[in-house]
C-alpha cells in the first residue's frame, strides 16, 4: 500500500538519501596482515584473531553511536569546558586521577568489604578491565568536577546549610537532651475501620482516646510518682519501657513538626504535656539540657563548609543551565569518516557547540573512552554478523534500509506518539535531534539488522510439521482459498502550524482521517455489482502497484498479515461481496472477496514453503541470533582501549 500525504506520513528518503546517512558497504572491521600484527598498532581489541584498531573501533562508534551522544558530549564536556576556560579553572590531571582512586576505593569498601581482588573479578566478569573502568570514570567526573571548582569561585556558604550542620552537630534548634520519656500508643483500629472505609472521625476517636489515657500517666508522674517506676509499668515503647524512661538512643530526626519546639518550652525538670509523634503520645521530663547557640560555632560551621566545597546542589545550579542552553548542531562529516581519520589525520569537524566546530578526533576520542568497553558487546555482534554475512555471499542495498528506516519511524509514531508526527519531532528536539540525524543513526543500525535476518532466513531449516501448521493456520480444515482486491484511500491533510497545541492536532487528525472515510463510503456507492468495484479501484485507489489491476492485491488473502477486524470481515463476505471502510494505518481500505476456492494441501506446499523461509523474523529473535554469533568470538580487551 502506497502512503503519501503531508500531514501524518513521515519520509525518511531524503534524510537518508545524503552523504549523512551513507549505508557503509564496508564492514567495521577487516582483517589485518600478520605483519601489521607484529606492530604495535594500539589495537583496542581482539577479535578471533583480528585486531580491531583504534580508527576501526572509532568509526564505528561514531556511527552507531554519534548522533544518540552528541548532545550529552556538547552540553556535558564541550560547553563546561568552554565555562570553565571563561572561569579561569582549570583541573589537573592529578586531582582527577585522585578523585575517581577515591571513588573506586569507596566502591571496594562498601561494596566488596575492601577485597580489591574481588572487585577485579567482577570487572574481568562483566568484561571490563581497571583501566577502561578509569578512564570512563574520569571521561564521567571531569565536567562534575570542572563545575564544581566553578561554583568555589567567590562562594559564600549558604545559609540554610550552615544551620543544617549546626543542627546535625549540636541537636535540633541547638540542644541536646538527657531526658526521660513514656509512651501511649493510639489504639489501633477495629477490622471494620482500616482502610478505605476507615473515617477521619474514627481515626480521631483513636488518638483522642490515647490521649486520655497519656493525661492518666501524666498526672501519676506530676503527683510525684517515680519516672522509671511508671514508664516501666505503662511505656508502650519496649526501648524506654526496658530503659525505665531513658531512651538508648535519643535522635533528632523523624518527629513531626513541632515536637522539638514544644521540648524547647520546657524547663529542667519540668514534665511535658501529651506531646504527639511516631504513633501515638509521649510524655517527657528533661533532665539535663546541652544549649549551643548558632553564632557561638558560625565560625567554626563555615570553615568546615567552605573546606569540603560546593555540594550537588551547587554544583547543578552551574551545570543546569549550561545543560539546557547549550545548542548542538550535527554536521554531515559525522557520517561521512575520512578513513583513518577518526583520531587523527583528517579532522574536519563533525558538529558545532554553540556555533563553535568541535573536531572529529574529539567526539571519537571522547565515544572510546566513555563507551568503548560497554559498548564492545555490541560491536562484537556488529562483528560476527557482518563477518558470516560476508562469508554466505549476503549483502543489503541502500534502498532495502531506507525502507525499514522508513517502516520503523511510522510504527513509533503510531504506537508511541498516537500518530501525531510533530510530538515525535518535539521528543527529537529535547534530545537535540532531528529526523535526518535521527534516521541517518537508525539506518545503521538497520543495516546489521537486515543482514542478521537474511542470514536467519537463508539459515531457516523447514520441516513437514511447520508446514501442515502452516497450512491449517491459512486454509482452515477444508482448505480455503481467498482471493481479494481493494481500494485504498490515504488520510491526507494540511498540518496544523508546528506550535499548535496537542488538541489542535488531534482535531486536525480526526478531521483528516474522517475526509478520507467518507471519500470511500462515496465511492463505494457506486460499487452497483462486481465489476464496478474494479473500475473504482482503477480510478480513486491510492494504492499504486494494485491501482492499475482494478484493486487486484497478487497471491491470496494471508489472515495473519492484517489485524483481526480486517481478517474477520474479508473472511465472512462472499464472492463478489466488498466490507464497508476499515481503519487500516493512515488509510480507510473496503476489501472485494474476488474468489474463493478449494487447495489441497500439496498444491500450497510450495508456495507455503517460500512464505515460511522467507518470513520476517520479529526483532527478539534478531537479538538472540546476533547474541548467539558473538557467543562464538573469542574476544579481549587490549590496552590500546584505554590509551
Amino acid at each position: 500500500m502506497k502512503r503519501t500525504g503531508s500531514f501524518v506520513a513521515v519520509v525518511c528518503a531524503l534524510a537518508l538519501s545524503g552523504p549523512r546517512a551513507r549505508v557503509e558497504a564496508s564492514p567495521c572491521w577487516q582483517e589485518t596482515t600478520l605483519a601489521a600484527q607484529a606492530v604495535d598498532d594500539g589495537a583496542v581489541a581482539e577479535l578471533d584473531g583480528v585486531r580491531i584498531t583504534p580508527e576501526m573501533y572509532a568509526s564505528w562508534l561514531l556511527r552507531t553511536h554519534g548522533e544518540r551522544l552528541a548532545k550529552i558530549f556538547g552540553s556535558e564536556q564541550v560547553a563546561v569546558e568552554r565555562a570553565a576556560r571563561r572561569a579561569g579553572v582549570e583541573l589537573s590531571a592529578t586531582e582527577l586521577e585522585a578523585h575517581v582512586q577515591e571513588v573506586f576505593e569507596d566502591r571496594v569498601k562498601h561494596a566488596f568489604h575492601g577485597d580489591v581482588e574481588a572487585w577485579r573479578a567482577e570487572l574481568l566478569r562483566t568484561g571490563r578491565t581497571e583501566a577502561g573502568a578509569r578512564r570512563q570514570r574520569e571521561t564521567e567526573a571531569r565536567p562534575f568536577l570542572l563545575a564544581g571548582k566553578m561554583a568555589s569561585v567567590g562562594r559564600v556558604v549558604p545559609e540554610h546549610k550552615v544551620v543544617r550542620e549546626w543542627q546535625r552537630m549540636y541537636g535540633k534548634l541547638g540542644r541536646r537532651y538527657d531526658l526521660l520519656m513514656t509512651f501511649t500508643k493510639a489504639e489501633v483500629l477495629s477490622p471494620a475501620q482500616r482502610g478505605p472505609e476507615a473515617t477521619d472521625a474514627a481515626r480521631a476517636a483513636a488518638w483522642a482516646q490515647a490521649k486520655v489515657r497519656a493525661e492518666a500517666v501524666r498526672a501519676r508522674l506530676v503527683a510525684g510518682e517515680d519516672f522509671g517506676k511508671v514508664a516501666r509499668e505503662v511505656s508502650e515503647d519496649p526501648d524506654t519501657k526496658d530503659g525505665r524512661g531513658r531512651p538508648s538512643d535519643f535522635r533528632d530526626e523523624g518527629w513531626p513538626k513541632g515536637f522539638h519546639e514544644e521540648l524547647a518550652k520546657l524547663a529542667v525538670g519540668e514534665i511535658s504535656p501529651p506531646l504527639q509523634g511516631k504513633g501515638g503520645w509521649w510524655i517527657v521530663k528533661i533532665l539535663e539540657v546541652r544549649a549551643t547557640p548558632l553564632e557561638s560555632v558560625r565560625g567554626e560551621l563555615v570553615s568546615m563548609l567552605e573546606a569540603k566545597g560546593p555540594e550537588p546542589d551547587e554544583v547543578g545550579a552551574i551545570l543546569e543551565p549550561i545543560h539546557t542552553q547549550t545548542k548542538v548542531e550535527l554536521l554531515p562529516a559525522l557520517w561521512r569518516s575520512p578513513g583513518g581519520g577518526e583520531l587523527g589525520g583528517v579532522d574536519e569537524p563533525v558538529m558545532l557547540v554553540d556555533g563553535e566546530p568541535v573536531s572529529r578526533a574529539s567526539y571519537a576520542r571522547y565515544l572510546l573512552y566513555w563507551q568503548g568497553e560497554t559498548a564492545l558487546s555490541r560491536y562484537i555482534e556488529d562483528f560476527a554478523v557482518e563477518r558470516r554475512a560476508q562469508a554466505a555471499g549476503i549483502v543489503v542495498t541502500e534502498a532495502e534500509v531506507r525502507e525499514r528506516v522508513k517502516e520503523h519511524v511510522d510504527t513509533m509514531i503510531d504506537e508511541g506518539f498516537k500518530r501525531q508526527r510533530e510530538g515525535w519531532l518535539e521528543f527529537l528536539r529535547r534530545a537535540g535531534r532531528t529526523e535526518e540525524s535521527f534516521c541517518a543513526s537508525l539506518a545503521e543500525r538497520w543495516r546489521i539488522d537486515l543482514l542478521a535476518e537474511k542470514l536467519m532466513q537463508q539459515e531457516r531449516v523447514i520441516d513437514e510439521r511447520m508446514l501442515r501448521e502452516r497450512y491449517r493456520a491459512e486454509f482452515g480444515e477444508d482448505g480455503e482459498r481467498l482471493e481479494t482486491a481493494w481500494i485504498v484511500k490515504t488520510i491526507q491533510g494540511e498540518a496544523p502550524a508546528a506550535d499548535a497545541t496537542r488538541e489542535v492536532w488531534e482535531a486536525a487528525l480526526a478531521k483528516a482521517s474522517e475526509i478520507a472515510r467518507a471519500a470511500l463510503a462515496a465511492e463505494l456507492e457506486r460499487v452497483r455489482q462486481p465489476a464496478d468495484f474494479a473500475v473504482v479501484a482503477r480510478e480513486v485507489s491510492d494504492d499504486v502497484p494494485t491501482k492499475a489491476n482494478g484493486g487486484r492485491r497478487q497471491g491470496r488473502f494471508r489472515v495473519d498479515a492484517f489485524p483481526e477486524a480486517i481478517a474477520t470481515a474479508v473472511t465472512g463476505l462472499q464472492v463478489g461481496q466488498s466490507t464497508p471502510p476499515i481503519l487500516y494505518g493512515r488509510a480507510w481500505v473496503s476489501f472485494q472477496l474476488v474468489e474463493r476456492r478449494r487447495v489441497t494441501y500439496e498444491d500450497a506446499k510450495s508456495e507455503l514453503e517460500f512464505e515460511l523461509k522467507h518470513q520476517r523474523p520479529v526483532l527478539p529473535d534478531i537479538g538472540n541470533y546476533r547474541n548467539s554469533l558473538a557467543r562464538q568470538v573469542k574476544a579481549e580487551i587490549l590496552p590500546g582501549m584505554a590509551r
